[in-house]
């Protein structure tokens, strides 16, 4: 069964694959993989996302909406602890009480690699299961993203083939 402590984790290795960030998610503990962690505790994350700061705030105006839904949740309050001890911004913007819903819009990375990747960026909730989101992006012609992750794929294809 899903607990809240699993509502904002990565469920998925593509975005690792591709982008190559993040690190072996399999030798990851449960913060390590969560989303709002890697946000506000990982230097990969603030380094690759333009606009890191106005990013994090989102996700954690979207975390608090997450709380609100399994108040006192022990697993979500160790969480909260935690991220108050590692993290000077979370500390000081959690009392702000902003909350969002599902988001949506645009995103650009720097890949160390491929340089600068625009997305539009889209947030689902799961219908039978509120406690997990789909997000999608889709890759935008600026910066010639559709041909940088062409190529970035293909290069990770060509390496993984190896194994």
């Amino acid at each position: 069964m899903e607990t809240p402590s699993t509502h904002t984790a990565l469920l998925t290795y593509k975005h690792a694959v591709i982008f190559g960030a993040g690190g072996d998610y399999g030798q990851m503990t449960t913060h390590e993989r969560n989303t709002v962690w890697r946000i506000f505790t990982s230097p990969t994350h603030r380094h690759q996302l333009v606009d890191w700061e106005g990013h994090a705030r989102r996700v954690l105006a979207q975390f608090r909406a997450t709380c609100g839904r399994y108040p006192g949740d022990p697993r979500l309050t160790e969480l909260i602890h935690d991220l108050m001890l590692r993290s000077p911004e979370f500390r000081a913007w959690w009392p702000d009480h902003e909350v969002l819903g599902a988001l949506e819009g645009h995103k650009t990375f720097i890949h160390p690699q491929a340089g600068y990747l625009m997305f539009e960026h889209l947030t689902f909730q799961v219908v039978d299961a509120p406690e997990l989101t789909v997000n999608v992006y889709t890759p935008l012609d600026e910066a010639d993203t559709p041909a940088k992750l062409s190529q970035l794929i293909s290069e990770r294809s060509s390496v993984l083939s190896g194994f």
